[in-house]
Formats: structure tokens, sequence, C-alpha cells
């Protein structure tokens, strides 16, 4: 990690950095790929990470208002996943495939190829009148694939998007010439935007304790939950729509 950081004033700090990181590589547990005593190993590369960060931080009014900026870059090679596949087929005995066939499928850890994140963070802390304080933040977020050479391709409701049309099959499995790839899509879990807003008061009582009651407000973009992106056909889709939630506690 090479990083500088600059005091503007005792109330004002920037600071930019540039990391690295990597991740082992390793073989998967063992998987099952017929049903009839064999036993596989899948293997996956280390995954390699550099990271750019610029940011401020800042203090207004008194030190009550808390200010927090940052913009980041995040590029993967050989970024790991997980990743439903078929791995086989059910065989009896050993050496033959049991006609109808049967496909064996699990989760496997893969390399995905190229992966970026970038995006923009601001993070609040304010006291605007005795015992009251508003926390929360904001995020802006763009992930996606830059390459997946080798993708082993969908696996969830492929029948029933086949039968809905050949515009609608699934992105099948590469055959080794590195055609099949899902340059672009969004990786998963990764909402686009994200915020939270929470405010707590401090009520003294006469026998020296206190109640605090707060209330918190979150809420995240649209966001697939598998790599492929699917969402053209709603009862099929991968998409887990926009959300917010209100949660009220006391202590």
């Amino acid at each position: 990690r090479l990083g500088i950081d600059y005091d503007f004033s005792e109330d004002v700090f920037a600071y930019a950095y540039a990391a690295t990181g990597s991740k082992a590589g390793a073989f998967g547990d063992g998987v099952a790929v017929c049903r009839c005593g064999r036993v596989e190993f899948f293997s996956f590369d280390p995954e390699e990470v550099l990271n750019y960060e610029i940011g401020l931080k800042t203090d207004l009014f008194d030190r009550r208002l808390k200010l927090v900026f940052a913009a980041f870059l995040t590029d993967f090679q050989d970024k790991q996943v997980s990743q439903f596949r078929e791995v086989g087929f059910v065989e009896d005995p050993p050496g033959t495939i049991l006609e109808p066939r049967q496909p064996i499928g699990t989760l496997v850890t893969s390399n995905a190829g190229e992966a970026s994140i970038q995006g923009v963070e601001m993070e609040f802390d304010f006291i605007p009148w005795e015992n009251g304080r508003f926390t929360g933040g904001i995020g802006i977020l763009d992930a996606t694939f830059d390459a997946w050479p080798g993708y082993a391709g969908e696996a969830y409701f492929c029948e029933q998007r086949a039968a809905a049309g050949a515009e609608f099959a699934c992105v099948p499995q590469d055959d080794g010439t590195g055609n099949v790839d899902i340059e672009g899509n969004e990786l998963p879990y990764a909402a686009p935007y994200s915020y939270t807003v929470m405010y707590s008061h401090l009520f003294p009582l006469a026998n020296g304790g206190s109640l605090e009651p707060w209330v918190k407000i979150h809420g995240e973009g649209d966001t697939h939950m598998t790599e492929g992106n699917f969402d053209a056909i709603p009862s099929l889709s991968d998409k887990r729509e926009a959300y917010a939630t209100v949660d009220l506690s006391l202590k």
C-alpha cells in the first residue's frame, strides 16, 4: 500500500492511496460427478486486486457536522466467483451415462477473468441540537465483469426460458474457444445505489438513567442475484427490485 495524506487545517483532512492484494488459489471441495463413486476436485487460480481511493474528511459548525467523501476504483484479475454449473451426469454402471440423462450440478469456485468496481460514497454525522443526532450516508456503485472468457454458462430456469423463445435461452457453457463471454454484466449483489439515514435522541431521566429512541431508513437499488443478469421474463428474473426498510428501536 502506498498513500499520501494532507491536513489543510485542523478540520479538513484529505488522502489518496493505491493498494494491492491477493486471494490465494486452491482446490474446491470434492464433488461426486457421477454418483458412482468418482470424485473430482476443481481448482481455481489466485485472485489479484488493485485498488485506488481518494477522500476528504471535514468537521464543520464547531464540529457538530462531520462529512466524509470518498471515490474509489478496484480492478480484479482472475476474480474468484462461486457459480452453479453442471459437472457431470448420473452413471450406472460407472462409465455409462444413465438415460434419460440426469445432470449433476453444484456450486463451483472458478476465475472470472477481469472485473472492476468504481464508486463514490458520502457519510455524515450531524448534531443539530442537544441530545439529537443524525447519521448516515449514500453510495453510488458501478460493478461489472470486464471479461470472462470460458464462462461456465447460466444454470437457472434454462428449460423454461428455452420454451419461452430462443431469445430468452440461457447463455451456454463456453466450448473452450473463449467466445462465450458476459462482458459488461453487473456483479451479483452489487446495488447501483444505497442510502442510510438514522436519527436518535437521548432523553435523560430524573433517576440518572436515560431513554434513547432511534429510527433508521435504509434503501438499495435494483440488483441482480446471478452473473447472468437475466430479467427479460419477470417470473424467471434474477433481479431483486429496489427496496427500502424502516427500523425503530428504543434503548
